[in-house]
C-alpha cells in the first residue's frame, strides 16, 4: 500500500517527503526526550519482555508493570504539572 494509504488507515504517523525526513525525526524525538526517564525505561523494558511472553502471561506482566508505574514519584509530577498547566520536573524515579 502508499504511505497515504498507511497513514489513513493508521498504520503510520507521519509521511514526509525526503528533504523534511531528519527535521521530523527531531521533532519527534524532542517530544520523547521531554518525557519521564523513568516511565520509558518502564515502558521499553515492558515492551520487550512482554514480546516474549505468552499471551497470558504477557497480560500478567503488564499489569504489574502498571502497578508499578502508578507508584512512580514522575507519574504523579506529570499529573501535577498537567493540572497546573506548567512543564514537569522529571526526578527519574
Amino acid at each position: 500500500i502508499s504511505a497515504e494509504e498507511a497513514l489513513k488507515l493508521g498504520f503510520i504517523n507521519y509521511v514526509v517527503p525526503p528533504e523534511k525526513l531528519d527535521e521530523k525525526v527531531n521533532e519527534v524525538v524532542s517530544k520523547i526526550f521531554e518525557k519521564s526517564p523513568a516511565i520509558l525505561r518502564l515502558g521499553r523494558r515492558a515492551y520487550y519482555t512482554a514480546r516474549e511472553l505468552e499471551f497470558s502471561k504477557s497480560l500478567e506482566f503488564l499489569s504489574s508493570m502498571l502497578s508499578i508505574n502508578s507508584m512512580a514519584e514522575d507519574l504523579v509530577e506529570g499529573v501535577m504539572a498537567f493540572f497546573q498547566k506548567r512543564k514537569p520536573e522529571w526526578k527519574g524515579r
